[in-house]
């Protein structure tokens, strides 16, 4: 049986969004993407290192921003 693939927070996202029902999640800091179908994350969150992470681009996977103010993201 196939596992359901995980959600990855920023702290301030989860805090923001919550957690989607029927879904795993995880920290975006303790990942190594191999098991993760998107990640969340706000326009203020400073852990935008997750852009460095070859495996993001070499799955495809998705990231959401939340935008919490004015301006661009």
């Amino acid at each position: 049986m196939l596992n359901q693939l995980k959600i990855a927070y920023t702290k301030k996202a989860l805090e923001i969004f919550g957690s989607i029902k029927g879904r795993d999640i995880v920290d975006v800091n303790d990942t190594d993407f191999t098991d993760i179908a998107s990640v969340v994350m706000t326009d203020t969150d400073e852990d935008r290192f997750v852009f460095d992470k070859e495996m993001l681009f070499s799955f495809n996977i998705p990231v959401f921003f939340i935008k919490t103010k004015a301006g661009l993201v």
